[in-house]
């Protein structure tokens, strides 16, 4: 990998329920299917139908992400991070779990663990359910069919993953799924083809798909890692609040940072990245990750300041560092960056390089990241009206077409503006 170096820190201040396609997942489980969907729910407030989604393990216990019931309780990294009294231990009640083949909801009776580090919590709900998923024992191999059952909008969805695990750190897998609006998937179960779980979504990137290795959640069940929430409890066992358990985590991940560890300075930054604007907050904490090359680290520095060139806020200097920067994970084949840095190439006046797009969007296309194939059709389309070699326009049609199949809104909209007529 290449040498690199930070030399700026900036200070800136109802659903329709939807049985998925059998050819979305492999013939052998896609008949036994309805009953593994049954084990995952809708996570959310009863005010806002669209949350994350989470899954049953037996035992009243449910999984989902840490992010996710951080979210969907309304936190900000400057109040958990406050030493004030605790909130009412009803305060948090609206957070429900849901089905749309149900007719009632399930209350969480309240957070068991939570790991911020790992982005996992585990939470015991009031009432019964039946249907659970098991725990795979051995990890996935690259090649492996996997698929998972989410949310994505509050619907119901089967998503396939696609090609070999692409991405692998300690803490994480990451790879390509059919699908690339996903917004509400966190949370859900990473299945194999006996419908075992073998990890955890969490954040996401279009179509590429982060798991949370199935290791971490054996350790957060077994009380080994994050915080353990039973310590709230009163004298009479009576659950504390939601938000005590999760503030405390915020705080054990903060402490995790003091002695600057790569993941949790990444982890702390996502969670600033959840709020408005928190990108400025955030910045700080990608850094000190670059500088230990992080790759995701680096890819997110580097897309923040291009960002803040084009509002006007940093320079044309800091905007040739963007694209040195992120040039570093796209020649390490981080997926994301590939496409961004292709992206930078054919947008960005004063630096526009064709070739150098085509080229970085080519390589990200061709392993099924949505946004690039989208990309390289819109490129093969252009140089078609230039030139008007068929070939171009036959190109640009396929490229679009598969971006569009996956779900990426520019994709299906431009083809139904040139393609559909």
């Amino acid at each position: 990998m290449k040498h690199f170096t930070i030399s700026i820190l900036l200070n800136f201040a109802v659903f329709n329920f939807v049985f998925a396609e059998a050819d979305l997942v492999p013939d052998e489980i896609s008949s036994e299917l309805q009953n593994t969907e049954r084990a995952v729910w809708r996570i959310h407030r009863l005010d806002k139908p669209i949350g994350g989604t989470a899954f049953f393990i037996g035992k009243n216990r449910f999984v989902t992400n840490f992010h996710v019931i951080y979210g969907l309780l309304g936190l900000s990294l400057e109040e958990a991070l406050q030493d004030d009294e605790l909130e009412d231990r009803d305060s948090d009640s609206y957070i429900v779990l849901s089905q749309e083949q149900n007719s009632f909801a399930l209350r969480i009776k309240r957070v068991v663990a939570a790991s911020a580090l790992h982005d996992l919590a585990l939470l015991e709900i009031e009432g019964e359910v039946t249907d659970y998923l098991s725990l795979r024992e051995h990890p996935p191999e690259p090649s492996e069919n996997l698929f998972l059952i989410a949310y994505p909008g509050g619907v119901l969805t089967t998503i396939k993953k696609t090609g070999d695990i692409v991405y692998e750190d300690d803490q994480v897998y990451a790879f390509l799924v059919d699908y690339s609006n996903l917004g509400g998937s966190s949370g859900s179960p990473i299945l194999d083809t006996q419908r075992q779980v073998v990890g955890v979504t969490s954040f996401n990137i279009h179509n590429l798909q982060t798991m949370v290795k199935m290791n971490y959640l054996k350790e957060l069940i077994a009380g080994d890692i994050g915080t353990q929430c039973s310590e709230f409890e009163d004298s009479e066992g009576l659950p504390a609040s939601k938000r005590a358990c999760i503030k405390k985590e915020v705080k054990e991940l903060r402490e995790l940072i003091k002695n600057e560890f790569v993941y949790p300075q990444y982890k702390f930054a996502l969670l600033y990245k959840l709020e408005e604007d928190g990108i400025s907050e955030a910045f700080p904490y990608f850094a000190e990750a670059a500088e230990y090359g992080y790759l995701p680290a680096i890819y997110e520095i580097a897309l923040a300041v291009y960002i803040w060139y084009h509002r006007g806020i940093v320079s044309r200097e800091d905007l040739d560092k963007a694209f040195q920067w992120m040039e570093v994970p796209a020649e390490e084949g981080y997926i994301p960056a590939q496409y961004q840095i292709g992206a930078m190439y054919y947008s960005t006046e004063g630096k526009q390089d064709v070739l150098q797009a085509f080229y970085w969007a080519r390589q990200a296309a061709e392993r099924g990241f949505s946004p690039a194939q989208h990309l390289l059709g819109v490129i093969y389309h252009v140089n078609y009206k230039i030139g008007e070699d068929q070939q171009d326009l036959d190109q640009a049609v396929q490229w679009i077409q598969k971006s569009a199949e996956q779900g990426y809104e520019p994709a299906k909209n431009y083809y139904d503006k040139e393609f559909s007529q």
